[in-house]
């Protein structure tokens, strides 16, 4: 098999040998990359790293609307499965 492509010698696709490593390596409470919590934490790693504090009002306003939203569609979600 080749490692790059997750392709068999003979062609056909096949699955990688070690699954998706980096779902495994994340843990179930870390955000998915690529994500909005993801993106946001990077954010704010990066600001906190550089000293680049003027922007945390922006990101917390970031972080705040993302949790409504979030919050909001878990809501909805609920209601869904409570039949109400």
């Amino acid at each position: 098999m080749c490692c790059f492509t997750g392709r068999g010698l003979e062609g056909g696709a096949s699955r990688p040998p070690f699954g998706d490593v980096a779902t495994a390596a994340r843990g179930q409470d870390a955000p998915a990359p690529g994500s909005p919590q993801a993106d946001l934490a990077a954010a704010r790693r990066l600001i906190e790293h550089h000293g680049y504090g003027r922007r945390l009002p922006e990101l917390e306003d970031a972080e705040a609307a993302l949790q409504v939203a979030t919050a909001g569609v878990r809501a909805v979600s609920d209601a869904r499965d409570s039949g109400s």
